[in-house]
């Protein structure tokens, strides 16, 4: 009975507009479908088609990535007879070193211990759903906490700066590139990938599913 009760409930669901605030009622979305808003075209939720499992994968993807680009040199240049081998952690640490303390800790925030601790909590909460069809313990914590984390994350910004610095050194300097400066691409695309796919809408919906049947 509960279950049937929410099948109901699913398909008069209404939301407020993110961009003009008007009530917009619609139904249960079917698998790559999208609700938006009629006055102002505003794409309001987007169900994915197999969203967990690609949730799933390309977090779990991502944060191999990551560990990679901390493990591999960053990048190597050389210039006047020396060579210099520079990781991701050295490239913070020489903030560090030039009196750059709070850069150095905020960067380092935005574009590693962010992230990480987005995409383990995004593993945490929908492999739970996906696999169990239960709701993990603390998980609705982890999932607001994951959520607002995400409008935090730098790692696209940080790529972009250092591909233009590197453009401006190109001719000052020979510089190869190293297995961890690709691994954070890598990483990149695939952050990208899951805040494309983490649709808020839907991710509750599934933490209610979860809720319902627990209760059946």
């Amino acid at each position: 009975m509960q279950s049937h009760q929410f099948e109901n409930q699913l398909t008069e669901q209404v939301m407020a507009c993110h961009e003009c605030d008007l009530l917009v009622e619609y139904p249960d979305l079917e698998p790559g479908s999208t609700a938006v808003c009629p006055r102002c075209d505003y794409v309001m939720t987007k169900r994915h088609k197999n969203a967990m499992e690609r949730l799933l994968a390309f977090a779990v993807s991502g944060l191999i990535f990551l560990l990679m680009s901390a493990m591999y040199p960053f990048l190597s240049f050389s210039a006047g007879g020396q060579d210099r081998v520079v990781t991701l952690l050295q490239s913070i640490d020489v903030l560090a070193d030039e009196q750059q303390v709070l850069l150095a800790l905020l960067i380092m925030v935005v574009i590693l211990i962010i992230p990480a601790a987005f995409l383990m909590g995004v593993v945490y909460v929908v492999g739970a759903l996906k696999y169990w069809t239960i709701l993990p313990p603390h998980g609705r914590r982890v999932l607001r906490f994951i959520l607002a984390l995400a409008p935090w994350s730098m790692v696209e910004i940080f790529l972009i700066g250092t591909m233009v610095s590197l453009i401006k050194i190109a001719s000052l300097a020979t510089i190869s590139l190293g297995m961890s400066f690709w691994s954070y691409i890598a990483f990149t695309i695939l952050m990208t990938l899951v805040l494309l796919h983490l649709d808020k809408v839907q991710v509750w919906s599934w933490v209610e599913n979860s809720d319902v049947q627990t209760t059946v």
